[in-house]
C-alpha cells in the first residue's frame, strides 16, 4: 500500500492510503474520542463522536474516513467540541444511565467519555420511559436502560463470532437490540461465547457472575490458554484475590483472535460440582480423611503390578511425571489415534471455500472452529454442508444437511468447491474408508481432548479393560465408567471433584482444578501451548507431579527398610 503525506492537527504524518483518519491518529498518539469504534470489528460510523474536520464541507466520522494524499484534519475545535457534546446529550437523554448503581460504574465508555468532554448536567432529561430487561440467559443480564445501540454487540455476534443471533429492532427512540426476533436470550440460538459482553462499552450486557465483585482495573490480568478443547484458545483472565471475575477471549491472540466459546469462558466458573480438598480412604467401606504422608504410603504399596489410567486434559508434565514412576503402564481414557490423518491446520479454514463437517456440533463442542467456519458461510462466502444422523444445531447455519446414509450426496456436493476443508472427530469405519478416497480434500482433524496429540507423543494409548486383581490409578476430572472396566481391581482416583462416580474407588486423592494448574499440552495444531495458574488450590491439594514424588520418595523409603531388614538378618 502506497504511503500519503497529511496533516493532523497541524503535525505532518505519513501513512498507508486507505487507512481511516482515526486509526492513523491513533497509531500517532492523537486522541479522538469513540464509542461505537472498536478494534476487532470493521468501522460503522455510527455514535458519531468521533467527528473530525477533513476538508471542506460538514464534519467526517474519523473511524470510517479514509485518508487521501495532502489531506489537512482538525480534531480539536469549538465547533467539534459543540457536536461532540450533541452527541453525548442525546445518547444519555434516550436511556436510563443512572450510574451510581450500574455495574459497569468506574469502567463504562459512556461514563468516562462524560467526565472527559465535561458533560454536567442534561440537556434532555432522562429516566422518562423504562426499558425491558433479559435475565433469562444463565450467564448473561441484557439492560435495554443502559443500551447506547453503538451495535458493537450485533456486529460482533455476526462478524467476529459467526452466530447472527442479535439485530436491532424499531426505529428512533423506540429502537432496542433484538435476540432471535423477539426470543427470551435463554431461549435463543445463543451459543454462550460471550463476546456480546467483551465489546459492551456500558452496562446493557454483563456477565452475571461478575456483577458487583470489582472492575477489571482492580483485578490482575493473566494472560493464558484454554485447555478445555484442543483448540488452545488465548484467554484473558481478571483475577482479584483468588477469585475469577471475568474471563474474555484474547484479541491479539492468533489462534482464536478473540472468539471464545462457553467451555472456555464460562462452564468452569460455574461448575458446582464438590470439591476434593483432603485425601480420603476408604476402610471397611466407610471414608476416612488420610493425611498426605499415608495416602502417599498407602498408593506406593500398590505400585506393584498397578496400572494408570489418564484423560487428555493432564498436562504434558503430569504426564511425565506419572511415566517416570509407571514406565509403559500408562494409558488414555481415550482412542489417540486419528481416524484419519490430519493434513489442515485452522488457518486452512480462512479461504476455503467449502466445509464439510461430519458428526460435530460445533456450537456446543469446539466452538471457535464453529466461528471461523460460521463468519464466513452465514453470509455466503463460503459452502457448509453437515453430516450427522443426530440432532445437531449447526444446521440452523448450514446450506445442506445429509445424513450418514446419504453422505455420498454430500462428497458430490463437496466436489463442487475449489478448497474443501472436511472438519471431523470420530468416524465410523465406513465413513472414515469413503473419506479416505477424497484425497484432494483438506482434513482438519479435532482430537478428542485437550491434550489428545501430547499422549499420543508421549507414547500413551488407549487403556484396554481386562479383569484381573491389580490396581488402577485413575487421574483426571471424569471418572465416567472405568470401575466397570477395571473389574477386581482396586481402585485409586486422583481427581479434583468429589462426585458419585468417583465414590466407586478404594482412595480418591485431590489434585488442581481447572484454574489451579498449569502446565504444556499440544493443540490441535500441533503447537506446544502453555496454560498459566490463575488461582491457588486448598491446603491439602496437590499437583498430579507433587503426589508422583511423594509416592516415589515414600517407594524408596520401602526400598531402604527392607535392605536394612535384609542386612539385619
Amino acid at each position: 500500500m502506497a504511503l500519503v503525506k497529511i496533516k493532523i492537527d497541524g503535525k505532518e504524518l505519513e501513512a498507508e492510503e486507505g487507512k481511516t483518519i482515526l486509526k492513523v491518529a491513533q497509531a500517532n498518539g492523537i486522541e479522538i474520542p469513540t464509542l461505537c469504534d472498536h478494534a476487532a470489528l470493521l468501522p460503522f460510523g455510527g455514535c458519531r463522536l468521533c467527528v473530525v474536520q477533513a476538508g471542506p464541507g460538514a464534519l467526517k466520522p474519523a473511524c470510517a474516513t479514509p485518508i487521501a494524499s495532502n489531506m489537512e484534519v482538525v480534531t480539536d475545535s469549538s465547533e467539534i467540541r459543540e457536536a461532540r457534546m450533541m452527541v453525548l446529550q442525546l445518547l444519555f437523554g434516550e436511556r436510563n444511565h443512572y450510574c451510581m448503581v450500574c455495574e459497569s460504574t468506574g469502567q463504562c465508555e459512556l461514563q468516562d467519555l462524560g467526565y472527559k468532554l465535561g458533560l454536567d448536567h442534561f440537556e434532555f432529561f432522562p429516566y422518562e420511559k423504562r426499558f425491558s430487561e433479559d435475565v433469562t440467559h444463565p450467564y448473561i443480564l441484557v439492560d435495554q436502560n443502559r443500551c447506547i445501540l453503538c451495535r458493537r454487540c450485533v456486529r460482533a455476534c455476526a462478524d467476529v463470532g459467526g452466530h447472527w443471533v442479535l439485530g436491532v429492532k424499531n426505529r428512533g427512540y423506540e429502537s432496542l437490540i433484538d435476540i432471535d426476533m423477539d426470543a427470551p436470550f435463554n431461549d435463543s440460538s445463543c451459543t454462550s461465547c460471550g463476546l456480546c459482553v467483551q465489546v459492551c462499552p456500558t452496562g446493557a450486557l454483563v456477565d452475571k457472575r461478575a456483577s458487583y465483585l470489582g472492575r477489571k482495573d482492580q483485578a490482575d490480568l493473566i494472560l493464558s490458554r484454554c485447555d478445555r478443547c484442543p483448540v488452545g484458545c488465548g484467554l484473558e483472565v481478571y483475577r482479584r484475590s483468588n477469585y475469577i471475575l471475568k474471563i474474555y477471549g484474547d484479541w491479539n491472540c492468533p489462534t482464536n483472535g478473540g472468539v471464545t466459546c462457553r467451555l472456555s469462558r464460562y462452564a468452569p466458573l460455574y461448575d458446582e460440582r464438590p470439591r476434593l480438598s483432603t485425601p480420603k480412604l476408604k476402610e471397611a467401606g466407610v471414608w476416612t480423611p488420610a493425611s498426605a504422608e499415608k495416602t502417599a504410603r498407602w498408593m506406593a504399596g500398590k505400585l506393584i503390578n498397578a496400572e494408570v489410567v489418564v484423560e487428555g486434559s493432564l498436562s504434558n508434565e503430569d504426564l511425565a511425571a506419572l511415566k517416570s514412576l509407571f514406565g509403559e503402564r500408562v494409558f488414555s481414557l481415550q482412542d489417540v489415534a486419528p481416524p484419519l490423518p490430519a493434513t489442515a491446520k485452522l488457518q486452512d479454514l480462512a479461504d476455503a471455500d467449502t466445509y464439510l463437517v461430519i458428526g460435530v456440533d460445533l456450537n456446543r463442542e469446539y466452538g471457535t472452529v464453529g466461528s471461523l467456519i460460521k463468519r464466513r458461510t452465514i453470509p455466503g462466502t463460503a459452502k457448509l454442508i453437515l453430516v450427522d444422523d443426530g440432532f445437531n444445531s449447526l444446521a440452523a447455519s448450514t446450506d445442506f444437511v445429509f445424513s450418514m446414509e446419504d453422505l455420498d450426496s454430500a462428497l458430490a456436493e463437496a466436489r463442487k468447491g475449489r478448497k474443501v476443508v472436511i472438519v471431523y472427530s470420530h468416524l465410523r469405519e465406513t465413513v472414515a474408508e469413503a473419506l479416505r478416497a477424497e484425497s484432494q480434500f483438506l482434513r482438519l482433524f479435532l482430537p478428542y481432548e485437550s491434550n489428545t496429540l501430547g499422549l499420543a507423543q508421549a507414547g500413551i494409548g488407549p487403556h484396554i479393560a481386562a479383569d484381573s486383581e491389580r490396581t488402577v490409578f485413575f487421574v483426571g476430572e471424569n471418572l465416567r465408567d472405568l470401575k466397570s472396566r477395571v473389574r477386581g481391581a482396586t481402585l485409586v482416583a486422583l481427581t479434583p471433584f468429589e462426585t458419585d462416580e468417583v465414590k466407586a474407588a478404594d482412595l480418591i486423592v485431590p489434585i488442581p482444578a481447572v484454574f489451579e494448574s498449569e502446565g504444556s499440552f499440544i493443540s490441535m495444531d500441533g503447537e506446544l501451548l502453555r496454560k498459566e495458574r490463575i488461582l491457588e488450590p486448598g491446603e491439602g491439594v496437590r499437583s498430579v507431579s507433587a503426589w508422583v514424588a511423594l509416592v516415589e520418595a515414600q517407594r524408596l523409603q520401602s526400598v531402604v527398610a527392607k535392605g536394612k531388614q535384609g542386612g539385619s538378618q
